[in-house]
Protein backbone atom coordinates (compact mmCIF):
# COMPACT_ATOMS: atom_id res chain seq x y z
CA UNK A 1 0.00 0.00 0.00
CA UNK A 2 1.57 3.47 -0.77
CA UNK A 3 1.91 6.44 1.33
CA UNK A 4 -1.09 8.23 0.23
CA UNK A 5 -3.36 5.04 0.53
CA UNK A 6 -2.29 4.42 4.20
CA UNK A 7 -3.00 8.31 4.87
CA UNK A 8 -6.14 8.04 3.29
CA UNK A 9 -7.28 5.24 5.28
CA UNK A 10 -6.47 7.09 8.66
CA UNK A 11 -9.20 9.69 8.34
CA UNK A 12 -11.67 8.42 5.12
CA UNK A 13 -14.92 7.31 6.22
CA UNK A 14 -17.01 8.04 3.18
CA UNK A 15 -16.51 8.30 -0.46
CA UNK A 16 -16.27 12.07 -1.11
CA UNK A 17 -13.05 11.94 1.08
CA UNK A 18 -11.56 9.65 -1.08
CA UNK A 19 -12.34 12.49 -3.96
CA UNK A 20 -11.64 15.03 -2.25
CA UNK A 21 -8.43 13.58 -1.23
CA UNK A 22 -7.54 12.83 -4.52
CA UNK A 23 -8.02 16.78 -5.75
CA UNK A 24 -6.06 17.79 -3.06
CA UNK A 25 -3.15 15.50 -4.81
CA UNK A 26 -3.44 16.99 -7.74
CA UNK A 27 -3.74 20.44 -6.88
CA UNK A 28 -0.37 19.95 -4.81
CA UNK A 29 1.05 18.32 -8.10
CA UNK A 30 0.14 21.81 -10.03
CA UNK A 31 1.66 24.25 -7.48
CA UNK A 32 4.73 22.49 -7.06
CA UNK A 33 5.03 21.66 -10.88
CA UNK A 34 3.87 24.98 -12.60
CA UNK A 35 4.94 23.27 -15.80
CA UNK A 36 2.52 19.88 -15.04
CA UNK A 37 -0.60 22.75 -14.46
CA UNK A 38 0.92 24.63 -17.40
CA UNK A 39 1.08 21.53 -19.63
CA UNK A 40 -2.45 20.21 -18.09
CA UNK A 41 -4.28 23.67 -19.11
CA UNK A 42 -3.01 23.44 -22.52
CA UNK A 43 -4.51 20.02 -22.81
CA UNK A 44 -8.32 21.26 -21.89
CA UNK A 45 -8.04 24.44 -24.20
CA UNK A 46 -6.12 27.29 -22.17
CA UNK A 47 -3.65 29.24 -23.71
CA UNK A 48 -0.81 29.73 -20.79
CA UNK A 49 2.50 31.29 -21.15
CA UNK A 50 5.27 30.81 -18.37
CA UNK A 51 4.76 34.49 -18.00
CA UNK A 52 0.75 33.69 -16.70
CA UNK A 53 0.01 33.31 -13.51
CA UNK A 54 -2.15 30.55 -12.44
CA UNK A 55 -4.21 30.45 -9.51
CA UNK A 56 -5.35 27.04 -7.25
CA UNK A 57 -7.60 26.92 -4.87
CA UNK A 58 -9.63 23.89 -4.11
CA UNK A 59 -13.40 23.22 -2.29
CA UNK A 60 -14.38 27.03 -2.74
CA UNK A 61 -17.54 28.03 -1.28
CA UNK A 62 -19.82 29.53 -3.43
CA UNK A 63 -23.07 31.26 -2.45
CA UNK A 64 -26.11 29.49 -3.35
CA UNK A 65 -27.85 30.77 -6.51
CA UNK A 66 -31.87 31.09 -5.83
CA UNK A 67 -33.22 28.41 -7.34
CA UNK A 68 -30.67 25.52 -6.59
CA UNK A 69 -31.68 22.92 -4.34
CA UNK A 70 -27.83 23.66 -2.63
CA UNK A 71 -24.48 25.88 -1.95
CA UNK A 72 -21.64 24.48 -4.49
CA UNK A 73 -18.76 23.67 -3.82
CA UNK A 74 -16.11 22.85 -6.83
CA UNK A 75 -13.61 20.53 -6.43
CA UNK A 76 -10.87 22.82 -7.74
CA UNK A 77 -10.84 26.34 -9.22
CA UNK A 78 -8.00 27.69 -11.65
CA UNK A 79 -7.55 30.99 -12.33
CA UNK A 80 -5.03 31.94 -15.33
CA UNK A 81 -4.26 35.70 -15.28
CA UNK A 82 -2.60 37.62 -17.84
CA UNK A 83 -3.32 40.85 -19.00
CA UNK A 84 -5.11 40.26 -22.15
CA UNK A 85 -8.03 38.55 -20.13
CA UNK A 86 -8.36 35.83 -17.34
CA UNK A 87 -9.29 32.23 -17.63
CA UNK A 88 -11.44 30.35 -14.92
CA UNK A 89 -11.40 26.91 -14.94
CA UNK A 90 -13.94 24.49 -12.63
CA UNK A 91 -12.96 21.54 -12.16
CA UNK A 92 -15.59 18.79 -10.52
CA UNK A 93 -13.44 15.33 -10.15
CA UNK A 94 -15.44 12.03 -9.44
CA UNK A 95 -13.98 8.76 -8.94
CA UNK A 96 -16.30 5.93 -8.25
CA UNK A 97 -19.15 8.23 -7.41
CA UNK A 98 -21.37 10.21 -9.91
CA UNK A 99 -22.95 13.41 -10.57
CA UNK A 100 -25.16 15.24 -7.85
CA UNK A 101 -29.11 16.46 -9.34
CA UNK A 102 -28.30 19.57 -11.44
CA UNK A 103 -24.36 19.69 -9.71
CA UNK A 104 -22.59 20.62 -13.20
CA UNK A 105 -25.65 22.79 -14.37
CA UNK A 106 -25.43 24.64 -11.40
CA UNK A 107 -21.58 24.87 -11.67
CA UNK A 108 -21.99 25.99 -15.09
CA UNK A 109 -24.51 29.02 -14.09
CA UNK A 110 -21.96 29.94 -11.04
CA UNK A 111 -19.04 29.80 -13.61
CA UNK A 112 -21.25 31.69 -15.79
CA UNK A 113 -21.36 34.67 -13.59
CA UNK A 114 -17.14 35.03 -12.95
CA UNK A 115 -15.82 37.89 -14.84
CA UNK A 116 -13.74 36.08 -17.31
CA UNK A 117 -12.21 35.92 -21.04
CA UNK A 118 -12.37 32.15 -20.82
CA UNK A 119 -14.82 30.37 -18.67
CA UNK A 120 -14.29 26.21 -19.21
CA UNK A 121 -15.62 23.50 -17.17
CA UNK A 122 -14.06 20.13 -16.33
CA UNK A 123 -15.81 17.18 -15.31
CA UNK A 124 -13.00 14.65 -14.38
CA UNK A 125 -13.99 11.01 -14.06
CA UNK A 126 -12.52 7.74 -14.12
CA UNK A 127 -14.66 6.11 -16.13
CA UNK A 128 -16.57 7.21 -18.76
CA UNK A 129 -20.01 9.19 -18.08
CA UNK A 130 -21.47 10.77 -21.30
CA UNK A 131 -23.29 14.24 -20.15
CA UNK A 132 -25.67 16.64 -22.68
CA UNK A 133 -23.31 19.64 -22.66
CA UNK A 134 -26.20 22.16 -24.10
CA UNK A 135 -28.68 20.58 -20.60
CA UNK A 136 -25.69 21.31 -18.58
CA UNK A 137 -24.95 24.99 -20.46
CA UNK A 138 -28.77 25.45 -20.87
CA UNK A 139 -28.70 28.63 -18.11
CA UNK A 140 -25.51 30.26 -19.38
CA UNK A 141 -25.33 32.64 -22.05
CA UNK A 142 -24.67 30.68 -25.42
CA UNK A 143 -20.76 30.77 -26.24
CA UNK A 144 -19.94 31.74 -21.93
CA UNK A 145 -18.62 28.59 -20.95
CA UNK A 146 -16.99 25.25 -22.37
CA UNK A 147 -17.94 22.33 -21.01
CA UNK A 148 -15.29 19.65 -21.13
CA UNK A 149 -15.41 15.78 -20.10
CA UNK A 150 -12.24 14.22 -19.02
CA UNK A 151 -10.58 11.31 -17.55
CA UNK A 152 -8.21 10.45 -15.06
CA UNK A 153 -6.44 8.01 -17.22
CA UNK A 154 -4.92 11.43 -19.11
CA UNK A 155 -3.81 12.89 -15.89
CA UNK A 156 -2.28 9.36 -15.01
CA UNK A 157 -0.58 9.70 -18.15
CA UNK A 158 0.63 13.15 -17.84
CA UNK A 159 2.22 12.21 -14.47
CA UNK A 160 3.73 9.51 -15.01
CA UNK A 161 6.04 11.56 -16.90
CA UNK A 162 7.53 12.81 -13.95
CA UNK A 163 7.62 10.11 -11.96
CA UNK A 164 11.30 10.64 -11.27
CA UNK A 165 10.06 13.43 -8.49
CA UNK A 166 9.40 11.48 -5.48
CA UNK A 167 5.91 13.37 -4.93
CA UNK A 168 4.32 12.32 -8.01
CA UNK A 169 5.88 8.73 -7.75
CA UNK A 170 3.41 8.83 -4.99
CA UNK A 171 0.82 9.74 -6.43
CA UNK A 172 1.08 7.26 -9.67
CA UNK A 173 1.06 4.87 -6.79
CA UNK A 174 -2.20 5.62 -5.65
CA UNK A 175 -4.02 6.57 -8.91
CA UNK A 176 -3.09 3.09 -9.63
CA UNK A 177 -4.52 1.42 -6.60
CA UNK A 178 -7.65 3.51 -6.70
CA UNK A 179 -7.78 2.44 -10.48
CA UNK A 180 -7.22 5.49 -11.93
CA UNK A 181 -4.75 4.62 -14.13
CA UNK A 182 -7.54 2.81 -16.57
CA UNK A 183 -6.82 3.02 -20.14
CA UNK A 184 -8.81 4.68 -22.78
CA UNK A 185 -7.22 1.63 -25.58
CA UNK A 186 -7.17 -2.06 -25.63
CA UNK A 187 -3.79 -3.48 -25.54
CA UNK A 188 -2.80 -7.16 -26.93
CA UNK A 189 -2.90 -8.67 -23.60
CA UNK A 190 -6.54 -7.68 -23.16
CA UNK A 191 -7.67 -9.62 -26.56
CA UNK A 192 -6.01 -12.84 -24.57
CA UNK A 193 -8.26 -11.82 -21.59
CA UNK A 194 -11.56 -11.71 -23.54
CA UNK A 195 -10.67 -14.49 -25.49
CA UNK A 196 -9.81 -16.74 -22.35
CA UNK A 197 -12.63 -15.47 -19.95
CA UNK A 198 -15.39 -17.84 -20.89
CA UNK A 199 -12.91 -20.69 -20.07
CA UNK A 200 -12.03 -19.25 -17.03
CA UNK A 201 -15.18 -18.25 -15.70
CA UNK A 202 -16.25 -22.11 -16.20
CA UNK A 203 -13.52 -23.08 -14.05
CA UNK A 204 -13.83 -20.21 -11.16
CA UNK A 205 -17.86 -22.13 -11.27
CA UNK A 206 -16.48 -25.34 -10.93
CA UNK A 207 -14.62 -24.16 -7.59
CA UNK A 208 -17.74 -22.61 -6.18
CA UNK A 209 -19.65 -25.59 -7.15
CA UNK A 210 -22.85 -26.95 -5.15
CA UNK A 211 -20.81 -27.92 -2.48
CA UNK A 212 -19.16 -25.00 -1.71
CA UNK A 213 -22.16 -23.20 -1.93
CA UNK A 214 -24.00 -25.69 0.66
CA UNK A 215 -20.79 -25.33 2.89
CA UNK A 216 -21.22 -21.42 2.48
CA UNK A 217 -24.77 -21.56 3.27
CA UNK A 218 -23.86 -23.79 6.35
CA UNK A 219 -21.64 -22.11 7.62
CA UNK A 220 -22.51 -18.39 6.89
CA UNK A 221 -25.67 -17.81 5.94
CA UNK A 222 -27.71 -18.31 2.65
CA UNK A 223 -25.21 -16.41 -0.29
CA UNK A 224 -26.68 -13.86 -2.47
CA UNK A 225 -28.06 -14.79 -6.28
CA UNK A 226 -25.28 -15.88 -8.02
CA UNK A 227 -26.17 -12.82 -10.50
CA UNK A 228 -24.35 -10.43 -8.48
CA UNK A 229 -21.10 -12.37 -8.81
CA UNK A 230 -21.29 -10.17 -11.75
CA UNK A 231 -21.72 -7.07 -9.86
CA UNK A 232 -18.96 -7.61 -7.94
CA UNK A 233 -16.78 -8.69 -10.98
CA UNK A 234 -17.75 -5.21 -12.70
CA UNK A 235 -17.14 -2.79 -9.65
CA UNK A 236 -15.05 -4.53 -7.45
CA UNK A 237 -12.70 -6.92 -9.15
CA UNK A 238 -14.23 -10.08 -7.30
CA UNK A 239 -15.55 -12.80 -8.57
CA UNK A 240 -17.05 -14.17 -5.43
CA UNK A 241 -20.09 -16.20 -2.97
CA UNK A 242 -20.95 -13.57 -0.41
CA UNK A 243 -23.42 -13.10 1.45
CA UNK A 244 -23.97 -9.95 4.32
CA UNK A 245 -26.22 -11.73 7.24
CA UNK A 246 -25.26 -10.84 11.08
CA UNK A 247 -23.81 -7.56 9.94
CA UNK A 248 -21.08 -9.73 8.49
CA UNK A 249 -20.39 -9.20 4.69
CA UNK A 250 -18.06 -12.46 4.13
CA UNK A 251 -17.29 -13.38 0.09
CA UNK A 252 -15.33 -16.76 -1.12
CA UNK A 253 -14.03 -16.46 -4.28
CA UNK A 254 -11.47 -14.87 -6.67
CA UNK A 255 -9.84 -11.14 -6.42
CA UNK A 256 -7.96 -10.27 -10.00
CA UNK A 257 -6.67 -7.27 -8.81
CA UNK A 258 -6.14 -5.92 -12.12
CA UNK A 259 -3.84 -3.48 -11.02
CA UNK A 260 -1.35 -5.91 -9.88
CA UNK A 261 -0.06 -6.80 -13.39
CA UNK A 262 2.92 -8.61 -12.98
CA UNK A 263 1.28 -11.04 -9.89
CA UNK A 264 -1.37 -13.46 -10.13
CA UNK A 265 -5.29 -13.46 -9.11
CA UNK A 266 -5.62 -15.12 -5.67
CA UNK A 267 -8.52 -17.22 -4.78
CA UNK A 268 -9.75 -17.41 -1.03
CA UNK A 269 -12.15 -15.61 1.27
CA UNK A 270 -12.92 -12.15 1.98
CA UNK A 271 -14.26 -10.96 5.54
CA UNK A 272 -15.17 -7.70 6.51
CA UNK A 273 -17.87 -5.89 9.55
CA UNK A 274 -20.81 -4.21 8.03
CA UNK A 275 -21.08 -0.71 9.13
CA UNK A 276 -24.85 -1.40 10.11
CA UNK A 277 -22.90 -2.75 13.06
CA UNK A 278 -22.01 -0.18 15.80
CA UNK A 279 -19.59 -2.14 16.92
CA UNK A 280 -17.51 -1.99 13.98
CA UNK A 281 -14.72 -0.22 14.62
CA UNK A 282 -13.86 -3.03 18.49
CA UNK A 283 -14.77 -5.75 16.11
CA UNK A 284 -12.31 -4.98 13.09
CA UNK A 285 -9.57 -4.94 15.97
CA UNK A 286 -10.38 -7.71 17.47
CA UNK A 287 -10.04 -9.21 14.03
CA UNK A 288 -6.87 -8.08 13.00
CA UNK A 289 -5.13 -9.00 16.49
CA UNK A 290 -6.50 -12.54 16.56
CA UNK A 291 -6.23 -13.17 12.47
CA UNK A 292 -4.05 -10.61 11.28
CA UNK A 293 -1.17 -10.71 14.21
CA UNK A 294 -2.13 -13.95 15.32
CA UNK A 295 -0.28 -15.17 12.44
CA UNK A 296 -2.91 -17.60 10.47
CA UNK A 297 -2.02 -16.48 7.19
CA UNK A 298 -4.79 -13.24 6.86
CA UNK A 299 -3.96 -9.97 5.96
CA UNK A 300 -5.66 -6.73 6.42
CA UNK A 301 -6.14 -4.30 3.64
CA UNK A 302 -7.72 -1.02 3.33
CA UNK A 303 -9.58 1.03 0.11
CA UNK A 304 -11.40 3.84 -0.22
CA UNK A 305 -13.70 2.85 -2.11
CA UNK A 306 -15.12 0.51 0.56
CA UNK A 307 -16.16 3.14 2.17
CA UNK A 308 -13.33 3.31 4.81
CA UNK A 309 -13.56 0.27 5.91
CA UNK A 310 -10.89 -1.92 6.79
CA UNK A 311 -11.46 -5.65 5.02
CA UNK A 312 -9.50 -9.35 5.96
CA UNK A 313 -8.18 -11.61 3.79
CA UNK A 314 -6.84 -14.98 2.99
CA UNK A 315 -5.51 -15.83 0.00
CA UNK A 316 -3.31 -18.18 -2.20
CA UNK A 317 -2.13 -16.46 -5.77
CA UNK A 318 -3.50 -19.10 -8.55
CA UNK A 319 0.37 -20.16 -8.83
CA UNK A 320 0.23 -22.31 -5.62
CA UNK A 321 -2.25 -24.88 -7.23
CA UNK A 322 -0.48 -25.00 -10.84
CA UNK A 323 1.32 -27.90 -9.65
CA UNK A 324 -2.18 -30.05 -8.60
CA UNK A 325 -2.74 -33.04 -10.47
CA UNK A 326 -6.74 -31.50 -10.52
CA UNK A 327 -6.64 -27.61 -9.92
CA UNK A 328 -11.01 -27.72 -9.84
CA UNK A 329 -10.40 -29.87 -6.89
CA UNK A 330 -7.22 -28.26 -5.08
CA UNK A 331 -9.40 -24.75 -5.21
CA UNK A 332 -12.38 -26.21 -4.00
CA UNK A 333 -10.60 -27.91 -1.26
CA UNK A 334 -8.98 -24.88 -0.28
CA UNK A 335 -12.22 -22.60 -0.57
CA UNK A 336 -14.17 -25.33 1.88
CA UNK A 337 -11.08 -24.95 4.34
CA UNK A 338 -11.36 -20.92 4.23
CA UNK A 339 -14.98 -21.33 5.21
CA UNK A 340 -15.02 -23.34 8.03
CA UNK A 341 -12.09 -20.83 9.41
CA UNK A 342 -14.45 -18.42 8.81
CA UNK A 343 -17.59 -19.79 10.58
CA UNK A 344 -15.14 -21.18 13.55
CA UNK A 345 -13.74 -17.65 14.34
CA UNK A 346 -16.93 -15.56 13.69
CA UNK A 347 -18.79 -18.48 16.44
CA UNK A 348 -15.24 -18.14 18.52
CA UNK A 349 -15.68 -14.20 17.97
CA UNK A 350 -19.44 -13.92 19.41
CA UNK A 351 -18.54 -15.89 22.47
CA UNK A 352 -15.80 -13.63 23.13
CA UNK A 353 -15.44 -10.16 24.51
CA UNK A 354 -16.47 -8.34 22.04
CA UNK A 355 -20.27 -7.87 21.53
CA UNK A 356 -20.88 -9.13 18.16
CA UNK A 357 -24.59 -9.52 16.46
CA UNK A 358 -25.43 -12.93 15.34
CA UNK A 359 -28.35 -14.15 13.66
CA UNK A 360 -29.28 -18.34 14.71
CA UNK A 361 -29.39 -20.49 11.82
CA UNK A 362 -31.73 -23.49 12.00
CA UNK A 363 -30.28 -27.17 11.14
CA UNK A 364 -30.87 -26.29 7.95
CA UNK A 365 -28.18 -23.71 8.08
CA UNK A 366 -31.18 -21.13 7.10
CA UNK A 367 -31.27 -18.00 9.27
CA UNK A 368 -34.21 -17.94 11.64
CA UNK A 369 -35.02 -14.04 11.15
CA UNK A 370 -35.97 -12.15 8.05
CA UNK A 371 -32.48 -10.64 6.17
CA UNK A 372 -32.72 -8.69 3.41
CA UNK A 373 -34.31 -9.53 0.02
CA UNK A 374 -31.49 -10.62 -2.48
CA UNK A 375 -31.99 -7.61 -4.39
CA UNK A 376 -30.32 -5.21 -1.97
CA UNK A 377 -26.67 -4.42 -2.17
CA UNK A 378 -26.10 -2.13 0.23
CA UNK A 379 -22.54 -3.03 1.19
CA UNK A 380 -21.52 -2.71 -2.25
Amino acid sequence: MGTFSTLLRLGAQRQSNVEDFTTELLASVFRRHPVIARTWLEEIGVSVTTDDAVQIETQLELEQIQGHQHARRPDMVLRVLRGSGHSTIFLEAKIAAGEGLNQLRDYAEHLARVPSAQRILVYLTRNSDTKDADAILSRCPPGAIVFRPYRWSAVYELLSSHRSDPLIEEVCTFMEEQRLNLRSRFAPADFVAMAGFANARSVMDQTLDRDVELRFQQALGKPKKRSTMMTFLRYWDQYILYNDHSHWLTGVGYFLEPWRVSEYPSAGVMLRVSHKNHSRVQIEEFVRKELVEGLRGWEARFHPQWGGHTQFFKVRPLSDFMGAADHVQSVRQFFLETIDEVSDFRTAAELGSVPITWIPRDNSGQQTSTDESDEQEDDL
